[in-house]
């Protein structure tokens, strides 16, 4: 009974198959593991939405008691702040911060991040009553190369109906970025 065994060249023509697979499928899961970190931007943009059209839809007073026109929350700047690549050596997520929400614009929106995440937030918001609109914006760097991902959801106030209108969906520049 004889064995055989694989020949030098027959190993050498495995090594460079495997090698291959490598080269196509390591960069097609990055990009995936990159595309699932999106999901947080499109969620949180739904959260700041729902805040400000409850907050909108509140009764607003000033501290008379008298009743003011409604509107949305008041703009604030990038909360945690724009960083190109936040704690780069955490997988570039941005480490929770029980400080960074305490803005009064955040508290009236209900939101606030308690786990490390990769994007920061933006609310602009401009006008009263019927002519009260907002942005909420969202950017981040996930493969830190300085060059930013941007996800934006509209609402504004319908003249006819007086009900607050989103836009159809999310805008999104660069995703992968």
């Amino acid at each position: 009974m004889t064995r055989r065994g694989f020949t030098l060249i027959e190993l050498m023509i495995v090594v460079a198959i495997i090698g291959l697979l490598a080269a196509v499928a390591i960069p097609a899961f990055e990009k995936s593991v990159r595309r699932s970190k999106t999901s947080e931007a499109t969620i949180n943009l739904r959260r700041i939405y729902d805040g400000a059209v409850t907050s909108y839809q509140s009764q607003q007073v000033d501290r008379d008691g008298a009743g003011r026109s409604p509107k949305f929350p008041d703009s604030v700047d990038p909360t945690p702040g724009e960083n190109a690549c936040c704690g780069a050596s955490d997988r570039g997520q941005c480490p929770a911060s029980t400080q960074a929400f305490v803005k009064p614009t955040w508290q009236q929106l209900q939101f606030s991040l308690d786990d490390p995440h990769y994007y920061w937030y933006v609310f602009d918001s401009e006008g009263e009553g019927a002519g009260a609109q907002f942005t909420a914006r969202s950017s981040g760097n996930l493969n830190c190369d300085d060059i930013f991902s941007t996800f934006e959801r509209i609402g504004f106030v319908d003249l006819l109906s007086g009900s607050i209108q989103g836009g159809s969906g999310i805008y999104v520049n660069r995703p992968l970025e």
